[in-house]
């Protein structure tokens, strides 16, 4: 991850800790009697005072936590805080010689509320016609700081769209300020259009997309596509609007890449929610 986003390495900790603070529902609380709870727990190392209250800040920016100035700032949860915050969600897609798709996701996640049973997560196709996927999922794994964590395990539920539905399924449920990372890979046979011409005969657009759903705040995303050789053209696009639809030509583009890139990378520090799609022209023949 890059210099500057806050939840890293032992801030991640913190934010984990904060969250298992019941002082936090009981009302508002100065970061320094937050600072001194830990202290007394003696079980991660809390880094510089400014690194937690960069925390703090943080979990204010994301809606997780409410903030009042009354000389020291005081904190206390905010009832209308998401279910998860996405410390990272990153995405790498690789074009094979033979139009194959191979595709990675890796996540991970911060639980904002207890009792949370399940999380539904997966890939989604638009290609009119294809093969079915190959899934490989790797065990999801729970780090609770003060819970001591506990189980989780993957359901498949369906195919749709060329996509593939998953659900990570949690025993016992989730504690308020659990990390949860998971991921999972794909491959699929001849996904791809070869050339400018089969993808318009295809899906009758020149371009062909790879997508990443931001749908949680996030703190963290990337995407990173290596796409046919010899493409044309690339862009990122952004389509902000919550609807579950083809993309098209008509989204926001945000960026254009210098064509003779071997790798197309997209990265973002707290993204609006929507989706954000790699976009390039395959070769014309």
């Amino acid at each position: 991850m890059p210099v500057g986003v806050c939840f890293k390495g032992v801030r991640t900790l913190v934010a984990s800790y904060l969250l298992s603070d019941t002082s936090l529902e009981a009302g508002y609380v100065s970061a320094a009697k937050l600072r001194k709870n830990y202290l007394q727990r003696k079980r991660v190392k809390l880094g510089r005072v400014h690194e937690f209250n960069q925390v703090l800040e943080g979990l204010v920016l994301h809606g997780v936590l409410n903030a009042k100035r009354e000389g020291n700032t005081l904190y206390t949860l905010n009832p209308d805080r998401p279910d998860f915050l996405t410390l990272y969600l990153g995405k790498k897609v690789r074009v094979s010689p033979g139009y194959h798709r191979s595709m990675t996701l890796r996540a991970r996640l911060l639980a904002l509320r207890g009792g949370i049973g399940e999380y539904a997560t997966g890939t989604v196709s638009w290609v009119p016609w294809q093969y079915k996927p190959m899934v490989i999922m790797h065990e999801p794994k729970r780090i609770g700081l003060t819970s001591g964590g506990g189980g989780g395990r993957w359901e498949r539920s369906g195919f749709e769209n060329g996509g593939v539905l998953l659900n990570l399924v949690f025993d016992p449920p989730l504690h308020m300020g659990e990390i949860l990372e998971y991921g999972f890979y794909t491959w699929t046979r001849e996904h791809y259009a070869r050339s400018r011409a089969d993808a318009l005969k295809r899906f009758g657009d020149e371009w062909v997309r790879e997508g990443l759903e931001v749908r949680n705040e996030a703190e963290f995303v990337e995407l990173v596509v290596t796409p046919h050789r010899d493409y044309q053209s690339a862009r990122v696009e952004a389509d902000t609007q919550e609807r579950f639809t083809p993309p098209t030509g008509n989204m926001k583009i945000i960026r254009s890449f210098q064509t003779g890139q071997e790798k197309l990378v997209w990265s973002y520090h707290r993204p609006e929610r929507g989706r954000y799609f790699i976009a390039w022209v395959p070769p014309e023949q």
